[in-house]
């Protein structure tokens, strides 16, 4: 048809609602149902299939399904004069394509829909159970198989029929989805049994949303098997029974068929997952679970009961099981593994793919739900037996009913609950595809709208008003840590009234990941006691605070640090005013204060940061070194006395400090733009430091600053010291000796003016000592000095050591000029065998003897095998030998050097990125661990607490995966610099 002349016939269509009218006239045609001039029954049909959600695929497929069937007229003719079954199949039929294909292969099952009776009501297990086990009884093995998966589509229909014609609660169809699933589960296991000799009881146990009976169309059955051998029969030929017959039973229900397959079950969850035996018994089971299960291997547990087989032995296993869930004493670490679990599962591709189109684990999804249920039902169903049970709604309904959810938030997160699974359903029912992704496109989503029962209506569409309920109940699950966890401890905690019983709110702290949960409430308790002002905001507040410093690596410390400075502050608008108008500086103040006990003390010592942490450019861009030194020279300028300048040099560099550590801690600047931020702060320190020296100076003399090592690298750390060379040039007309003393008195005053221990703190401590003949030499020299005593006298690692250099402050032609001279003495053409050779022996000494007392090399982040040292060493051996040849290579700092090796042919790629993942993995746990413990940390922490805190701070899950991180990192670094430091004849 032309879209600009259509047919009289396709405009009455299209007025009716059908979106593609040309397509389906035909179809309506064979119905009866089509012209409108047709019998009363044909016009209904006509108009119920335009209000169906999917007129198009309705019509199609029951044109399908009547010329399919053996008697086509009497089909149509039905369809026509009996509403209820016109309902029932076009419901079915715009809902799902593929019941339509299968309805359209077996047109005679669409003759069931005829009697009312069929889905009026529910069938429950024992009757599903008995017709499933009848069905296979004496049939050949293929053909039993075969018969239950049509028992299951049949049954499967049956059931979205119910499903769409409303009436039914969402969790009676998750019931009923189950009931069939076992039904299933026990024939195929009286079918997979058969002839296997020595066979033991067996139970089969349900997990998951079986095991909570709230199944979907389409999930998979997770089970666990669990056996007991017949007596008389050897433990080894029990297992290999339960084996059998456990396998044949995944087999047969998976296996593909003209039919489709049954279910596809899934014994993953058990004990050892895929490397597991399919069936253990109950003792070598608990065995298990005291020494080797997981946290979230008992979490699931919370869900399990039997499902088939043997049902005695079933619930000794259930038993069993929650005597391990819900032990005597909490475990605070399995909780928090568990709630690390949840934030891993948030952080996964697929949930930050899909985004909020994700009604399974996107933002307030399902997961969401399910996950703090499940977490109240471990924290208080160790003395609650009723609140071990396995639906999601059943359990929010007796956390209600015991006082541990209020009832409004319980009856909003049911609705939500219901809500998201009746979309999951439909989306799942359309194509029986295990999916739970909102479609991206209008049309399908548009669709989707229509299945749930939203119609266009004045002033807004369907799908309108679909996506107005979605987002709100999208808000209301978000809210759930807070709702289900942290506001009725504030509420219940808050006036401490006398008498109360601690031991709940005790309990929950722990679950949330609080250490030290009666601290926690004596500091919660001291923060909302009273009537101030802090108090008045604190009781507001603390219920969204506690989130965010529960998931901080160190809740404790976060907390006790807020105590502390809301001690200190009381009602200073610094402090209130940030927490009361700017959740974001919220948010950041409890990230800040769980995870830096160092950046803690200088809020709580300096609490002019707190505004400036209130302000968002302290974590927007970095600050470039030409902002930073403009700065610090208005700093100092607008202070007369030299003191002061020092002084306020000092408040710079702390606040400059404080905001470059709240960027690496709320993961905005990656290490290495943390190094080269933190180096241009020091340039702007020596920049500025440089001015207040040379003040009063009556000898003019051009002078010029040259970082080393880090600092030369722009690879600063939090605690580098920084090392310098100090260069000079007399003036035209001044003698040689004034112009090295005015040098000399103003490199001393700028060493001694940063490095000064003062109430307001230090700013650096400014080394020189890599300058020639070390202490014992002057402090600055001219270059023609420089280069003579290079030529002379210096040492293989004192020229080494220049690799690093670079102009940071001061006279930048000058500077220029040194750098220059510099690469020309340490870069020759050809590096001889005894300069390499002096370059080794100078590593292994460094690695005999440099070593603190005590420390293990291997997890020393300097000096340890694949550490800075390493990496720094095989870098610099490589630049001294390509470097005359290669000036791209000539870089100072070791990233930016690695890169122009790998460019140049002396790294494999796979070389580079090895050397550079060591490498930033150190950088990066040498900053952190000072920021975490408030004090240099050279090596891996040896205390697990310690360990852990650092892991979480990094963004590991746990100290386990740092160690492994840290390991595969240095292991594979050791192998380069076993290759191309000590081996590489070059």
């Amino acid at each position: 048809m032309s879209a600009q002349h259509p047919t009289s016939a396709e405009a009455a269509l299209a007025r009716l609602g059908f979106r593609e009218p040309g397509a389906v006239v035909a179809d309506l045609e064979r119905l009866g149902a089509w012209p409108p001039a047709a019998a009363l029954g044909g016009r209904r049909l006509l108009c119920e299939l335009a209000a169906s959600a999917n007129p198009e695929l309705a019509a199609r497929a029951l044109a399908a399904v009547a010329a399919a069937h053996p008697d086509p007229a009497r089909f149509a003719a039905g369809l026509r004069r009996r509403a209820g079954f016109r309902a029932r199949l076009v419901a079915l039929l715009a809902a799902s394509r593929s019941l339509g294909s299968w309805l359209a292969a077996h047109p005679e099952e669409a003759d069931r829909l005829a009697d009312g009776r069929w889905t009026a009501a529910a069938r429950d297990r024992q009757e599903l159970a008995a017709e499933a086990l009848e069905l296979v009884d004496g049939q050949p093995r293929a053909a039993a198989w075969e018969r239950l998966r049509r028992f299951k589509r049949r049954e499967l229909a049956r059931i979205a029929v119910r499903d769409l014609a409303g009436g039914v609660a969402v969790e009676q169809v998750g019931c009923e989805l189950s009931w069939l699933a076992e039904a299933c589960l026990e024939a195929g296991l009286a079918v997979a049994g058969r002839g296997v000799p020595d066979a033991p009881r067996l139970a089969v146990l349900g997990m998951g949303k079986l095991g909570g009976a709230e199944l979907n169309y389409v999930s998979d059955v997770d089970v666990l098997f669990c056996h007991e051998p017949a007596p008389g029969v050897a433990a080894e030929a029990a297992v290999a029974a339960a084996g059998r017959v456990a396998r044949a039973l995944l087999q047969g229900l998976g296996e593909p068929s003209p039919e489709g397959s049954c279910y596809r079950v899934d014994a993953n969850l058990r004990p050892e997952g895929r490397n597991g035996p399919l069936s253990r018994t109950l003792a070598s089971y608990r065995a298990y679970w005291a020494r080797w299960a997981q946290a979230w291997e008992l979490q699931a547990l919370v869900k399990v009961r039997p499902v088939a087989g043997d049902a005695e032995l079933g619930e000794r296993f259930r038993a069993a099981a929650a005597a391990r869930v819900y032990p005597e004493r909490l475990d605070p670490d399995a909780v928090a593994d568990i709630r690390r679990m949840k934030a891993r599962a948030e952080a996964s591709a697929a949930a930050r793919a899909e985004g909020d189109r994700q009604v399974k684990l996107g933002p307030g999804g399902l997961r969401d739900i399910e996950f703090a249920v499940q977490l109240l039902q471990l924290v208080h169903g160790r003395d609650q037996e009723g609140l071990r049970v396995g639906g999601t709604l059943a359990a929010l309904d007796r956390l209600a009913a015991g006082g541990f959810v209020g009832r409004a938030d319980a009856a909003q997160l049911a609705a939500a609950y219901r809500f998201l699974r009746v979309v999951e359903h439909r989306l799942q029912l359309a194509a029986e595809r295990r999916t739970h992704t909102i479609p991206a496109g209008e049309a399908e989503r548009r669709w989707l709208a229509a299945t749930l029962g939203y119609r266009d209506g004045p002033g807004q569409t369907g799908l309108e008003r679909f996506e107005a309920d979605r987002r709100r109940h999208a808000g209301t699950v978000r809210g759930l840590h807070e709702k289900l966890f942290y506001r009725p401890l504030l509420e219940a905690f808050g006036a401490v009234p006398a008498g109360l019983d601690p031991r709940p709110a005790a309990e929950r702290l722990a679950a949330l990941g609080f250490a030290n949960p009666e601290r926690a409430l004596a500091h919660l308790r001291a923060l909302t006691a009273g009537l101030s002002r802090r108090a008045t905001v604190l009781r507001v507040m603390l219920p969204v605070m506690l989130p965010w410093l529960a998931a901080a690596p160190d809740p404790d410390g976060g907390l006790a640090a807020l105590r502390e400075l809301a001690d200190t502050l009381g009602d200073r608008a610094a402090f209130i005013g940030p927490l009361r108008d700017n959740p974001a500086a919220a948010e950041l103040l409890c990230t800040v204060l769980g995870t830096s006990r160092l950046v803690g003390g200088m809020l709580t010592h300096h609490p002019e940061l707190l505004t400036e942490l209130a302000d968002g450019r302290w974590t927007g861009a970095a600050r470039g070194r030409q902002e930073l030194v403009a700065e610090a020279l208005a700093v100092v300028e607008r202070q007369r006395r030299a003191a002061a300048a020092w002084d306020g040099l000092r408040r710079f560099k702390r606040r400059e400090l404080a905001r470059i550590a709240v960027r690496d801690l709320s993961g905005g600047a990656s290490v290495q733009e943390v190094g080269a931020e933190l180096a241009a702060l020091a340039e702007a320190c020596l920049e500025a430091g440089l001015a207040v020296a040379g003040r009063g100076l009556r000898v003019p003399v051009r002078l010029a600053v040259l970082g080393m090592g880090k600092l030369g690298g722009a690879e600063l750390g939090y605690v580098s010291d920084l090392d310098v060379l100090f260069c000079h040039q007399p003036a035209p007309g001044v003698a040689a000796e004034a112009a090295a003393a005015a040098a000399e008195r103003v490199a001393r005053g700028l060493l001694q003016g940063l490095g000064e221990l003062t109430p307001e703190g230090s700013c650096y401590r400014v080394d020189a000592n890599l300058r020639p003949e070390g202490r014992n030499g002057p402090l600055s020299r001219t270059l023609p000095s420089y280069q003579a005593y290079w030529q002379r006298w210096a040492q293989p690692w004192e020229l080494q050591a220049l690799v690093k250099v670079r102009p940071v402050a001061g006279d930048a032609e000058l500077g220029g000029r040194f750098r220059a001279a510099a690469a020309e003495r340490v870069y020759p053409g050809r590096l001889p065998p005894e300069a390499v050779a002096a370059v080794r022996r100078m590593k292994a000494r460094v690695e005999s003897e440099r070593l603190p007392a005590g420390a293990d090399p291997r997890f020393h982040l300097k000096l340890g095998p694949g550490g800075l040292a390493d990496v720094e060493w095989t870098v610099q051996l490589l630049q001294l030998r390509r470097g005359g040849a290669e000036q791209a290579v000539r870089a100072p700092g070791t990233l930016a050097a690695l890169a122009a090796l790998r460019a140049a042919g002396s790294l494999e790629a796979a070389e580079a990125a090895w050397l550079a993942d060591a490498y930033l993995l150190c950088l990066r746990l040498r900053n952190l661990g000072y920021l975490v413990a408030g004090r240099p940390v050279e090596s891996l922490p040896t205390d697990p607490g310690a360990l852990e805190r650092l892991a979480r701070a990094m963004g590991e899950p746990g100290r386990q995966r740092l160690l492994e991180a840290w390991r595969r990192a240095t292991r594979r670094a050791r192998r380069v610099v076993a290759a191309r430091f000590w081996d590489d004849p070059g």
